[in-house]
C-alpha cells in the first residue's frame, strides 16, 4: 500500500482537497502516516508516523507526533521511543493524552499529562488499545487483546495547589468485539458506539454455494418487456 500523504478539506464541500506539506524521514512509499485524533480546539492533529521504513505487509514501528494547523504547519515528535506507540487520544479538557504502547511486551493503554510534565498511569491490565474518552472525561473505553470492549473510570485530584494526578478506578468488561476490523468509535453523545465490521454476516461468510442463471437475457426480456420486437 502506498501512502500519499495527509489531506484536508472543508466540510461544507467548498474547494478541493489540500495536501498538507509534511517533511518526514522516509519517502512517501516508505512512510506510514495515520491520523489518530484532533485536539479539543481543532488546531492540532495527533499523528502516528512510522519510525522505520514501511514496505508491503511488514509491520511498521510507530511514534506519536503533533501537527499544528497554524499558518505554518509544524510537525513535532511527542512520544518517540524504541517501542511502538500509536492511538493517541487527548482528553476533552486537553490536559491528558491516552495512547497505546507495547514497551512492556504487549500493547497497553497509558495516560500521561499532555505536556509530558508528570507521571503517567497504566489503564489496561491485560493488554489494550484504541482508547476513547467519554465527552466528560470520566470514563475511558478501550479494546483489549482478548477482543473485549472495556470501560475504566478516570478521575483526577481536585486540589488546586498540587500537581494534577490521574487515578484509574474500576475496569468493567462490556461486550465482545469480534469484528474482523479492530477500530471502534464513540458517538458525541457518549452512549453509542460505531464499530467497523465486515459487510458479510457470519452466516453469509459460511456459504459456499454458487448460483448460475442460464439464458439470463431471455429471462430479462420476459420480466421487463420493452414493447419492441
Amino acid at each position: 500500500m502506498v501512502y500519499d500523504g495527509l489531506y484536508r478539506r472543508r466540510v461544507d464541500g467548498s474547494g478541493g482537497p489540500e495536501k498538507l506539506a509534511i517533511d518526514t524521514t522516509w519517502t512517501l512509499d516508505e512512510n506510514r502516516i495515520v491520523l489518530d485524533n484532533f485536539s479539543p480546539d481543532g488546531r492540532t492533529l495527533y499523528l502516528s508516523i512510522s519510525s522505520t521504513p514501511f514496505t508491503g505487509d511488514a509491520t511498521a514501528v510507530m511514534d506519536i507526533f503533533t501537527l499544528t494547523l497554524d499558518d505554518e504547519l509544524k510537525l513535532e515528535p511527542l512520544i518517540a521511543t524504541p517501542a511502538d506507540e500509536h492511538f493517541a487520544a487527548p482528553s476533552p479538557d486537553g490536559q491528558w493524552l491516552a495512547y497505546t504502547s507495547d514497551e512492556s511486551g504487549i500493547p497497553q493503554v497509558y495516560i500521561r499529562p499532555i505536556d509530558g510534565r508528570g507521571a503517567r498511569v497504566q489503564v489496561s491490565r491485560d493488554g489494550g488499545m484504541n482508547p476513547l474518552w467519554t465527552p466528560d472525561g470520566s470514563t475511558m473505553y478501550f479494546r483489549t487483546t482478548s477482543r473485549m470492549i472495556s470501560a475504566a473510570r478516570i478521575s483526577a485530584n481536585d486540589e488546586p495547589d498540587s500537581a494534577a494526578v490521574l487515578r484509574v478506578g474500576e475496569i468493567t468488561e462490556l461486550f465482545p468485539h469480534t469484528a474482523p476490523l479492530g477500530d471502534f468509535y464513540l458517538y458525541p453523545d457518549g452512549e453509542h458506539f460505531l464499530i467497523l465490521a465486515s459487510q458479510l454476516s457470519e452466516e453469509a461468510a459460511r456459504r459456499t454455494e454458487i448460483r448460475i442463471t442460464l439464458n439470463f437475457f431471455e429471462e430479462l426480456k420476459r420480466l421487463a418487456p420493452t414493447g419492441k420486437n
